[in-house]
């Protein structure tokens, strides 16, 4: 009896397999590197890339220097092979640079001079200018003192977006923000159990994202997508724990800056709605001040 035999290459539904592949150095663990890959894909996968079978993320090989990756997926639109595979590459890079892997390049000797030393200490005191401007134009973070800004700039993470992905969804849960300070991005607001969807503010550099899922661990309240190239920050709970554990009296100041957001994405979200009631922006920094004691064990 014959045992029946699946051949890969096009599916029943008119679809493609593909694959892309990239490299990334030994010293990431190959977990990391195919978890990062994935969960993007799983998050917001680029157009053509059909959602069955799902796209995934394998080793192809061991190199000498690098081991070799491929993303394999099946194309759902067959006129757009090249410009699909561009997508997925581009999704690989920005996936990978916002868990702090980087992609492997060919190996040359190279002679560090002390020209050369003197442009990467440039370079890092520039990127820590960058990083203190953000922080001190975040508005939510405007009770931070200099010293308290300069700690929480070390912990920073770079975090860059293509246009298009998705930066927070809502409904999601994270203990982390982000501060725009590249790009720009929109927040939608979609109605309960529809794709319906209403852009209630775009924000640029300065801006932050997803500050009640730092302070207080609350899923997301609104979805943000780049338009655009966007590079952010992303600051994670354990980043300000030990600020807000050395100066406890700025969560009030805190909570007071949070709760005038909240109220203004209710007023948009109850006029989506079409209702007319609003949160009282007394007894919401109340509800947050509470709220971020608990999360922080203040």
């Amino acid at each position: 009896m014959k045992s029946p035999v699946t051949v890969l290459g096009r599916a029943q539904d008119n679809t493609r397999f593909r694959a892309v592949p990239f490299n990334v150095y030994y010293d990431q663990a190959p977990g990391e590197v195919i978890k990062a890959v994935e969960q993007s894909f799983k998050d917001d996968r680029p157009a053509s890339v059909a959602a069955k079978p799902e796209p995934y993320c394998a080793i192809k090989d061991f190199q000498p220097n690098c081991i070799a990756y491929e993303v394999r997926y099946y194309l759902s639109d067959l006129s757009v092979p090249g410009r699909t595979d561009s997508a997925v590459r581009a999704k690989v890079y920005y996936a990978l640079s916002r868990a702090g892997i980087k992609l492997s390049t060919p190996i040359r000797s190279v002679v560090v001079s002390e020209g050369a030393q003197a442009v990467a200490e440039k370079s890092g005191k520039e990127e820590l200018a960058r990083r203190l401007r953000a922080l001190k134009g975040a508005e939510v973070l405007q009770p931070l003192n200099d010293d308290e800004r300069g700690v929480i700039a070390g912990r920073l993470k770079p975090t860059p977006f293509s246009g298009g992905e998705i930066i927070t969804r809502q409904g999601t849960v994270a203990d982390w923000l982000y501060i725009i300070y590249e790009g720009r991005a929109e927040i939608r607001l979609y109605s309960d159990g529809s794709d319906a969807f209403k852009v209630v503010k775009t924000l640029g550099p300065g801006d932050v994202l997803g500050e009640m899922g730092l302070f207080t661990g609350e899923a997301r309240s609104a979805t943000a997508v780049a338009a655009g190239e966007v590079r952010c920050y992303r600051l994670d709970r354990d980043g300000f724990a030990g600020v807000l554990a050395n100066r406890p009296e700025i969560v009030e100041a805190i909570a007071l800056m949070l709760a005038k957001r909240r109220v203004e994405l209710a007023a948009a979200r109850e006029k989506l709605a079409g209702e007319s009631a609003l949160l009282g922006l007394k007894t919401e920094q109340q509800n947050l001040l509470s709220k971020i004691k608990d999360f922080f064990s203040i």
